[in-house]
């Protein structure tokens, strides 16, 4: 990835020291990783998908390693999952979804997850809890939000299950609140569509493949929800 490190023999190691690419990295981007192109534009105010600065946009996450930026960065792998054609049955286990979320900063200081809200899932189908203590963060499989605090480098996962009863669509988002310079406020955005187990009006008759619980390829975007959740 830097060329200085490749240059790098033991000779100069011993002389010098380890080297260091430091120097090679690009100066971090105005409000942070993802958050204004190269020309100037806000990243989030490009709509034309074929816009090149957009693509610079996300090219500033995706190569975070190439930047330095001493605030807390949040970076992440998506903000976006879906589970579109969920078989409705007793025998179907909920569908789980997961987005990896990491602190791409240069820096000392911890990314801080301070809390995540449920915007939409107006039908109460997707199941999130924020149960994270002091106590437990940061211990797998004790709550959906992996770790409240991420130190630079690192990652954590924030997981949200969906499980139909109903045929139809459903949208939800997990707004997430940080310390991070670039998104405090970062919307990872989840969606599906629960279909009836059997043709609609028979008990019986053809029915999906229940190893299968969606067609992930096949869709829209989910909805943006801004109504916060009243779900239990």
């Amino acid at each position: 990835m830097n060329r200085m490190l490749i240059a790098c023999i033991p000779t100069i190691l011993l002389l010098l020291g380890a080297c260091s690419d430091d120097n090679e990295k690009k100066a971090c981007p105005a409000g942070g990783l993802g958050v204004t192109a190269p020309s100037g534009k806000k990243c989030n105010a490009i709509l034309d998908p074929s816009d090149p600065d957009l693509l610079e946009c996300q090219q500033q996450v995706e190569d975070y390693k190439n930047f330095d930026c001493k605030e807390p960065q949040v970076c992440f792998d998506t903000n976006f999952q879906s589970a579109w054609g969920f078989v409705i049955s007793p025998s179907a286990s909920a569908y789980s979804m997961s987005f990896i979320l990491t602190n791409c900063s240069t820096g000392s200081q911890k990314l801080v997850i301070s809390k995540v809200e449920v915007l939409g899932n107006s039908r109460c189908y997707f199941d999130f809890k924020m149960n994270c203590t002091a106590d437990d963060a940061g211990q797998v499989g004790t709550c959906d939000v992996e770790k409240m605090e991420i130190a630079p480098g690192e990652s954590a996962l924030i997981r949200a299950r969906y499980f139909p009863q109903k045929s139809g669509e459903d949208d939800a988002i997990l707004r997430v609140h940080t310390n991070a310079e670039n998104f405090p406020l970062l919307d990872l955005y989840i969606c599906g569509s629960g279909v009836p187990l059997h043709p609609v009006g028979m008990d019986s008759g053809p029915s999906p493949d229940l190893e299968v619980h969606g067609d992930f390829g096949v869709g829209r975007f989910c909805k943006n929800v801004t109504t916060p959740s009243t779900c239990p």
